[in-house]
């Protein structure tokens, strides 16, 4: 039967960037072979519910019309992976923070807070814009995966 949204979906995976670097597997031998191995990690198949936001968004369009035991590997431009950097918040915090963390804030440093990843876009006397972004935004992401159980809730 093939995949339709709402159809709950067990894959193996693999993400590569545009110039050819694995950066996220579900499978511990790709994960070792690529030098990405993380010791604890759980490497397992992932589960999610087609056209869900549990997944990335762009990704339930290639999956819809697969069958289990299928395999697929498509591309998802920066709209429908992460999207654009431009398209996350923007927060203005006080200078202090950084002085009190041992930072100089300037222009273009990218920064990791309990927020997520944000870039510094303005520094003035007393305050520092934040534009925050998922470290993958603005880039094109390719997939790899394969459908090893399908469930459906149609009668």
């Amino acid at each position: 039967m093939e995949i339709v949204e709402g159809d709950i979906v067990t894959i193996n995976f693999s993400a590569r960037l545009k110039d050819g670097d694995i950066f996220d597997t579900s499978l511990e031998d790709i994960a070792r072979e690529e030098g990405i191995y993380i010791e604890g990690k759980v490497y397992e198949p992932v589960t999610f519910t087609v056209g869900g936001n549990a997944i990335i968004t762009g990704m339930s369009k290639y999956i819809v019309g697969m069958k289990a035991g299928e395999e697929k590997e498509f591309t998802l431009d920066a709209e429908e992976a992460y999207g654009h950097n431009d398209e996350y918040p923007v927060e203005k915090v006080p200078i202090e923070t950084f002085k009190n963390n041992n930072i100089i804030p300037e222009s273009g440093l990218e920064i990791e807070t309990d927020k997520g990843f944000a870039l510094v876009t303005n520094v003035w006397e007393k305050e520092v814009e934040l534009q925050y972004f998922h470290p993958l935004a603005g880039q094109e992401i390719t997939f790899w995966v394969r459908v090893e159980k399908v469930e459906t809730r149609r009668l």
